[in-house]
């Protein structure tokens, strides 16, 4: 029997994206890690506020968006910029970034599997359960469906 070699998530992506040398890809994954979790931090907030961003409702709300914070965080290809998005109440705590956090190691191999992997529903529901739980709102994870794929599918076909 032949045992066929596994190959590394990284190893993976360089031959998909036919790049050169590994700083393109680390400038491209650290770009990608950020879009990803600025998209993810939006879902998060329109579950807080019941609805999207630029989205009027005719209701009187007591609680709105309020601008963002930057953060920087550390990943294994260097540093992270991403936006936290902020409402007027102060409630918004997010959980894919919580509030001191400052390195985001783990999140960056889920989020690298999602890029090796086949993005079906299934396994994107299999993220988005590992990183809230399982008792997490249909909801959100449609919502952070539907605003991770785009971003996911952008880097797969962008060479």
């Amino acid at each position: 029997m032949s045992k066929k070699k596994k190959t590394q998530p990284t190893e993976k992506i360089i031959k998909n994206k036919k790049l050169k040398t590994t700083s393109h890809v680390e400038e491209g994954l650290r770009k990608s890690f950020g879009c990803i979790i600025n998209e993810i931090l939006e879902a998060e907030m329109d579950e807080l506020l019941g609805n999207e961003k630029y989205k009027h409702i005719v209701e009187k709300k007591e609680n709105y968006r309020n601008g963002y914070s930057k953060k920087i965080l550390r990943s294994s290809f260097g540093n992270v910029e991403i936006e936290i998005p902020r409402d007027r109440n102060t409630e918004f705590n997010p959980v894919i970034v919580p509030k001191h956090t400052r390195n985001i190691f783990e999140l960056e191999k889920q989020i690298i599997k999602l890029y090796t992997e086949k993005n079906t529903r299934r396994s994107i529901i299999k993220f988005v359960e590992s990183v809230y739980g399982s008792n997490v709102a249909k909801n959100l994870i449609n919502n952070i469906i539907d605003r991770i794929l785009p971003e996911i599918e952008r880097w797969k076909f962008s060479c």
